[in-house]
């Protein structure tokens, strides 16, 4: 059997090489740790979309929507999908709150219950939803995407489906 020797030389050698590599990963962990949102703190973000959440269903059982100038910017825009495939844009604060009325009107007595939020960036917040009614026979699912500009909703992205219904 053959046995290499290492010399002084080639093992410091080895061994500088060794603690480059572990510095190198070290460096790129402390990275992507910076980067993340820590679980423990709540973003300015996702506080925003809390409010707007609560004001929401309020609406849906008063009918004013007033509120809703204290989460979203004036030149907001709402994007709403429908299960039917209808794709509504809406601009503005004031259509924004006429278009909840409709809402409200196509669908008396909701109420949105989530299920699952998360921020996808330090302002979007990605958030999961059921909503309904008991007549329902299967609660609607909503996929809803918020960005947050300056502490209010820029842009919001809502998306309906049906899971189980063709």
């Amino acid at each position: 059997m053959k046995v290499r020797r290492v010399t002084y030389s080639q093992f410091v050698l080895l061994l500088s090489l060794a603690m480059l590599f572990c510095i190198g990963f070290a460096a790129c962990g402390t990275t992507a740790k910076a980067q993340q949102v820590p679980a423990s703190s709540e973003s300015s973000a996702t506080q925003v979309v809390k409010k707007y959440l609560k004001l929401f269903n309020a609406g849906m059982i008063s009918g004013d929507f007033s509120a809703m100038s204290s989460v979203y910017q004036s030149d907001a825009t709402l994007t709403q999908s429908s299960p039917k495939g209808v794709t509504t844009v809406v601009h503005g604060l004031d259509n924004i709150e006429t278009f909840y009325k409709g809402v409200r009107a196509k669908f008396p007595g909701f109420q949105w219950t989530v299920e699952n939020m998360r921020n996808l960036a330090t302002n979007v917040v990605l958030v999961y939803q059921h909503a309904g009614s008991p007549p329902l026979k299967s609660p609607g699912r909503c996929i809803h995407v918020f960005v947050i500009d300056d502490g209010k909703i820029s842009t919001y992205e809502w998306a309906t489906y049906y899971p189980g219904v063709p």
